[in-house]
């Protein structure tokens, strides 16, 4: 791969790591709107899968995880636990025919990451959604719902980015 190639791809995944840390951080300042931008930072992770494919997809999670643990612990475990690794995972379910094997992989890496994070991080079912910390199997259950909805989200996004947004943003290719 020609130097250039990996010059634009690097630069796309530091760009798009810059401003995944920056919604994380602001997650951390604001009051409201806090889910909204933690999975605001999992759309950068999107465009990064998207112009370079999972692998940089993934260094460049680990970079945000890092830094969202750093600058907002409150809600980082969320882009480390959920939200920063999804687009790669989804970029490699979704090469399956299958759309109820897609779906079903698809809420099982939610489902164990969820489980994952509840063990833990202590208590953070309690953190996000106080007075539901006593319904976990509520609290999953909804966590599911949204994870769908999310997820549909994020196709129409995908969808978005590369019919709308990509041929404005990048013009040369």
């Amino acid at each position: 791969m020609p130097v250039h190639i990996k010059t634009k791809k690097l630069v796309i995944s530091a760009m798009m790591t810059a401003l995944a840390v920056v919604f994380m951080y602001v997650s951390e300042l604001a009051p409201t709107m806090r889910l909204a931008l933690a999975a605001m930072a999992c759309l950068c992770t999107t465009v990064i899968v998207a112009e370079t494919g999972p692998a940089y997809a993934l260094i460049a999670y680990a970079a945000g995880s890092v830094l969202s643990l750093l600058l907002a612990p409150t809600l980082g475990w969320l882009y480390l636990g959920l939200f920063g690794w999804y687009p790669s995972v989804k970029c490699a379910v979704e090469r399956i025919k299958s759309k109820i094997i897609q779906w079903v992989l698809k809420l099982a890496a939610y489902n164990m990451a969820a489980c994952i994070l509840y063990f833990l991080v202590d208590g953070l079912a309690g953190m996000l959604f106080p007075r539901f910390s006593s319904y976990v199997a509520l609290v999953f259950a909804a966590g599911n719902a949204v994870f769908v909805i999310f997820d549909l989200v994020l196709t129409k996004f995908i969808i978005y980015y590369a019919a709308v947004l990509r041929p404005k943003i990048i013009k040369n290719r």
